[in-house]
């Protein structure tokens, strides 16, 4: 009995260690917002964000590291938007060690999956539309934990 239940904690330890968090992320229509102004995920776990532009106008999603959010989509209000970056992004700059991860221009209608890697470092990162004059309003908080369950039980939503 007890090498039994020992061996389902082990498997069901396994299994989640297995499990790949899956996140939507809608844009919403007429309010230059996202739906969700907060993820949690584990740190150095695989994680995945669906985003969905169901608003009449592009958007797009940038992942960044702590505090840079609006430096970042400063810096990329002024290009014309066929300036792409090494990947065919638009308004993401071409210097990326403030980018973590980013969506193509979405248009209207369209989504993007962005297949992720939490860092190793726990902490609040940031996620925000830079299509220009989007990034003030549309932004949100990706926060990066070891225990997700811990970290939602001390932190509940408003």
């Amino acid at each position: 009995r007890l090498v039994r239940e020992r061996v389902e904690l082990i498997s069901r330890q396994v299994l989640r260690d297995l499990r790949v968090s899956v996140f939507v992320i809608k844009a919403v229509r007429e309010q230059l917002r996202y739906d969700t102004k907060r993820l949690v995920v584990e740190a150095g776990k695989p994680f995945q964000i669906v985003f969905e532009n169901v608003d009449a106008m592009p958007h797009n999603l940038v992942i960044v590291q702590p505090g840079t959010y609006q430096e970042l989509a400063v810096s990329v209000q002024t290009p014309a938007p066929d300036k792409l970056d090494s990947k065919g992004r638009a308004y993401v700059p071409e210097n990326g060690s403030r980018v973590i991860a980013a969506s193509h221009l979405i248009e209207p209608g369209k989504s993007e999956t962005l297949n992720l890697t939490a860092p190793d470092k726990e902490g609040t990162y940031e996620y925000v539309c830079t299509f220009p004059g989007h990034w003030s309003i549309m932004n949100g908080k990706l926060i990066v934990t070891k225990d997700v369950k811990a970290w939602l039980a001390a932190h509940p939503e408003k």
